[in-house]
């Protein structure tokens, strides 16, 4: 709406904890995205401040592992860092190996770093901290110091502007950094991963205990695009094992 009635273009980072978003907008459209493995939540740490978890997206930019303690002087530094691969998706900064590093692959391809001049708009988790004093162990990750690194690099130094809603999770970033499943969860066998862009066939518990239920499933796969769906019972009731399996049984047959 702002680029739309000022006509400007407006570059819009929406900065979370695992990835940072990016629209350029042109005349109130859209004109391309992009995404770049850069987050708040790259680096998490403990109560007692050492690192407790670090993306393996890291591993060319810091040498820490869980447990070792880092200075705030290091935390800082790593996160300016960071700040300046977005200075260089915004075409601040001349773009060296960092930002083909970080951007994710499945639009690395699509993106080109727009004209300068762009007016840059943030939201996310992030961008509540651009303009906060928060300490650094605010929040227990590097958000704090990635904000304030944001704050004073070249993409605070011109015209800029934080959303209005500035929190939104992502589909991308809470996918890639907040889902674990371990052995004891999934077990998949002749099964190529990661599956993608899959339709997904919603069912509640009382439905499954329906004598109908195998026909239900079988109508509603018929009318899938997609050879495969997966299924997604709601609610929040905890079945024992015996109910499980029977449900397998319907699912099977």
């Amino acid at each position: 709406e702002y680029s739309r009635q000022s006509g400007k273009t407006v570059l819009h980072m929406d900065i979370g904890g695992g990835t940072s978003n990016l629209a350029l907008i042109r005349d109130g459209k859209i004109e391309k995205t992009g995404c770049l493995n850069v987050g708040g939540r790259l680096v998490k740490f403990r109560e007692d401040g050492a690192v407790s978890y670090v993306s393996p997206v890291l591993r060319t930019l810091c040498p820490w592992t869980p447990g070792d303690q880092v200075p705030e002087g290091a935390a800082r530094e790593l996160a300016g860092r960071l700040a300046q691969v977005l200075e260089m998706a915004a075409g601040l900064k001349e773009a060296d190996f960092r930002l083909s590093h970080f951007l994710t692959k499945e639009v690395a391809s699509a993106w080109q770093v727009p004209t300068p001049g762009a007016v840059i708009s943030f939201s996310g988790g992030v961008a509540d901290c651009i303009e906060s004093k928060l300490s650094g162990d605010a929040y227990k990750d590097l958000g704090p110091y990635l904000g304030q690194a944001i704050k004073k690099s070249a993409l605070c130094q011109g015209n800029y502007r934080l959303g209005q809603e500035t929190i939104r999770a992502t589909v991308i970033g809470a996918g890639c950094h907040s889902a674990v499943l371990s052995g004891s969860t999934v077990f998949c066998k002749n099964v190529e991963l990661p599956k993608k862009n899959l339709p997904v066939i919603m069912f509640s518990f009382r439905e499954q205990e329906s004598e109908h239920f195998s026909q239900y499933i079988a109508d509603r796969l018929e009318r899938c695009d997609s050879p495969e769906a997966v299924l997604a019972m709601e609610g929040y009731e905890s079945p024992d094992y015996s109910r499980v399996a029977a449900l397998a049984e319907k699912i099977a047959a």
